[in-house]
């Protein structure tokens, strides 16, 4: 192994070090390695600290995370948390909205996966795309690779011997759905989880207990903190807004609300999709609250949503489930 590679993986250790031991949403890379405290769970409710400059880690050479995720919000809180203390990332987005980030120029220059291919990701492309990378000045610099949506885009990496952070933010299968391919993967994580410091979680609860029935591993639960919104609940409306993704039940169930409000005083509800073509943060926090009827089990808006305090609503379980079986109210439980 080179001096350079193990001042890498030092720089690596050294970081998680850092974010684990404070006990702050910053955690979030204190446990890329697995740590022997008994420190499952990382609460959301935790006030990021001001860091002194002595405690910026990489004020002469900054530690590089390279990313390729497919969602903007995952990788925008790591860069929100991680910069402060000299971390620098190459984030090549392939996110289809990543003009709301302004990373959507690094990705013209990625060389053989594109937004097409990268997703469902040939096995032929993985040694593609060492073989273009593997001398590049820009690939050595890199200290380690981030992998939120999708979380198998990290297969890509693998052969560069560097260090692979694995973060679910949604079901850790998706891009690799038959069998073969789940098979393999799961093969691969369980390989990534077993080489330190490489470091496997998952941002919710249901992605825990999911991976865990389809491989048997214990990852650790960091939730996404969401620190970026800059923003608070400043309630000046009366309204409350419906967030649901645009399909016919959203309109029924604001018809339904308001047949059952003819003969009693309710609050107005408005759809948030038919209010707004575009929000910022700030608009959201003006409401008296936000009714999810939620597509799947994990969302970065309602993370982004809880972080500025905003009153948050949603069915129940058994609601929920009686709305999917008649509606079908969830049908994008994946992505």
């Amino acid at each position: 192994m080179t001096r350079r590679s193990v001042d890498q993986r030092r720089f690596v250790r050294r970081l998680l070090q850092l974010v684990l031991f404070s006990v702050c949403i910053i955690s979030v890379v204190v446990l890329l390695r697995r740590s022997t405290l008994h420190m499952k769970h990382v609460y959301s409710n935790i006030t990021v600290p001001q860091l002194d400059t002595n405690e910026v880690l990489f004020s002469t050479k900054p530690l590089v995370i390279w990313s390729n995720d497919y969602h903007v919000a995952t990788i925008k809180d790591l860069k929100h948390l991680l910069m402060p203390l000299g971390v620098r990332f190459i984030d090549k987005s392939l996110a289809c909205n990543c003009h709301l980030t302004n990373t959507c120029s690094a990705k013209r220059s990625l060389k053989v996966i594109n937004f097409r291919n990268a997703m469902n990701l040939h096995p032929s492309l993985i040694p593609r795309f060492y073989k273009a990378y593997e001398k590049s000045a820009e690939m050595k610099s890199v200290d380690a690779f981030v992998c939120f949506h999708p979380t198998s885009m990290c297969e890509l990496f693998m052969p560069f011997n560097k260090s692979l952070i694995v973060i679910a933010s949604t079901r850790y299968e998706l891009g690799r759905f038959k069998i073969q391919r789940w098979k393999k993967w799961n093969s691969n994580l369980l390989q990534i989880s077993k080489t330190p410091p490489n470091f496997v979680g998952a941002n919710n609860l249901y992605d825990i207990e999911y991976i865990k029935y389809f491989t048997g591993m214990e990852v650790q639960y960091i939730p996404s903190y969401c620190g970026y919104t800059a923003s608070e609940y400043a309630p000046s409306r009366s309204e409350f807004l419906l967030v649901r993704r645009r399909n016919g039940f959203q309109q029924s169930f604001i018809d339904e609300y308001e047949k059952f409000c003819e003969n009693m005083t309710c609050y107005k509800m408005i759809s948030l999709w038919h209010k707004y073509r575009y929000h910022n943060f700030s608009d959201l926090t003006t409401y008296a609250g936000l009714v999810h009827i939620p597509y799947q089990v994990s969302i970065m808006a309602i993370f982004e949503q809880y972080r500025m305090n905003i009153p948050l609503f949603f069915p129940s379980l058994d609601l929920l489930t009686t709305w999917q079986h008649k509606h079908v109210v969830s049908v994008n439980q994946i992505y």
